[in-house]
């Protein structure tokens, strides 16, 4: 493992492993000659020694390797984890988006990833008319931050919810998708979205 000190050192090298560049910084060399970032380090919350990546070395510079690697150091000297205050940010920045999503879009992303679950094609069809017809009209614009329960869908005088012949459709399955919402690829659960104080 050799030391490397300048950004052409950097550029250069070419001995597959890590190699150091400043405390806990390292330059990782793969088989195929990618070079990556790694910041090593010991948690000081499970005392595990822990890894995180910081980027490609095409995006990443030395200097700006270095500067992360010093605001993580920093963390660390304050108790906190960077890669545990790393996740805890992007889940903040995925519950911000939740909050400004609408019912409508939301429960168009919950139907398409559902559809390999279910048995039958014509279950995503059955959802999509249901919701449609009673939930788009009055909540489909709505931010999920501004739906309280599935009670705000009225249900007309002529509906019965529970005992329809596709009771997969009715009221009571609504509630999975009212508030909750399955974010991006990632398939992050977030119940009862709070409203922003």
């Amino acid at each position: 493992m050799s030391n490397l000190k300048s950004a052409r050192s950097v550029q250069t090298i070419t001995n597959v492993g890590y190699h150091r560049c400043d405390p806990g910084l390292y330059l990782q060399v793969a088989k195929g000659g990618t070079k990556s970032w790694l910041f090593r380090f010991k948690s000081p919350v499970t005392s595990k020694q822990r890894e995180m990546g910081l980027g490609s070395l095409s995006i990443i510079s030395l200097a700006q390797a270095r500067n992360l690697a010093f605001e993580y150091r920093q963390q660390l000297l304050e108790g906190v984890d960077p890669l545990e205050e790393q996740r805890t940010k992007k889940q903040a920045r995925q519950l911000q988006q939740a909050r400004t999503i609408t019912f409508k879009d939301a429960s168009e992303q919950c139907i398409t990833s559902k559809i390999p679950e279910w048995k039958s094609k014509k279950h995503a069809q059955q959802w999509t008319n249901t919701l449609t017809t009673y939930a788009y009209p009055v909540i489909g614009n709505l931010p999920l931050s501004e739906i309280e329960t599935a009670s705000s869908i009225p249900s007309k005088p002529h509906v019965s919810w529970g005992t329809s012949k596709y009771s997969s459709v009715g009221a009571v399955n609504l509630k999975p998708i009212t508030p909750s919402f399955l974010i991006s690829s990632n398939l992050v659960i977030l119940s009862n979205v709070p409203k922003e104080t």
